[in-house]
């Protein structure tokens, strides 16, 4: 068992998230919590007679805990939790039901993270090329082929069959085939650096977080780029 210390914006709003999770019930929440509400950050002053001096401040949102089994634990680390609610280190003046604070697996959640990023990354490339190393290394030899073509004063077939083996196939004569090759590879790397800059800099993002939703919104936050 762990007490986890959740942040929202109202009651309505957190029990409508447990709720999503299985949670809880027909507006109730299932198992021991106590839902905190506000949380003082510092006292308010007063004279002797209890005039106020200097009104109290409270922290931002409201505040509750939860008591979760080690089943529940696991749902509520890798939940998507909707706008305004999170996990939260607690507050002093938070109690805890005993035992010990829900501390998340930041690294691993992070690494979980990171892996999607790159899955997708690697998606989208092979919605733009056969993928396998084997065809890379065909698309980066044809590639060669066509530049050195263009560059040859006296080109064969024997120096270049791959560009001359596709006139019929990607255009009618051997130059074209050649340029064809290259426009297509410009704008595949094109498109490949724009993912990469888009896979390393959510991963550094996602590597910066410090909390559990902090990890899941900068996955969210990465800015893949439109197909070419």
């Amino acid at each position: 068992m762990q007490d986890i210390c959740l942040k929202t914006t109202d009651q309505t709003t957190l029990t409508d998230a447990l709720d999503a999770l299985g949670l809880a019930r027909d507006g109730q929440i299932t198992g021991d919590w106590l839902y905190v509400g506000k949380v003082l950050k510092t006292p308010g002053t007063y004279t002797e007679d209890g005039t106020e001096t200097t009104a109290p401040v409270y922290l931002d949102g409201e505040y509750a805990v939860y008591r979760a089994t080690d089943t529940q634990v696991a749902v509520i680390e890798t939940a998507t939790w909707p706008e305004g609610v999170s996990i939260v280190t607690p507050p002093d003046g938070i109690s805890m039901f005993g035992g010990e604070w829900l501390q998340p697996d930041l690294t691993t959640l992070q690494a979980e993270a990171c892996a999607r990023i790159d899955a997708s990354a690697e998606a989208l490339c092979n919605t733009v090329v056969t993928p396998g190393s084997s065809q890379m290394a065909r698309y980066t030899r044809k590639q060669a082929q066509a530049e050195a073509y263009l560059a040859d004063p006296s080109p064969t077939a024997d120096k270049y069959p791959a560009i001359y083996g596709e006139v019929g196939i990607t255009a009618d004569t051997v130059q074209a085939v050649a340029e064809v090759v290259l426009a297509r590879a410009a704008a595949w790397w094109t498109y490949g650096d724009a993912i990469e800059r888009a896979r390393l800099a959510g991963k550094r993002a996602v590597e910066s977080a410090t909390t559990v939703a902090a990890i899941q919104a900068a996955e969210a936050a990465v800015e893949w780029p439109d197909l070419p």
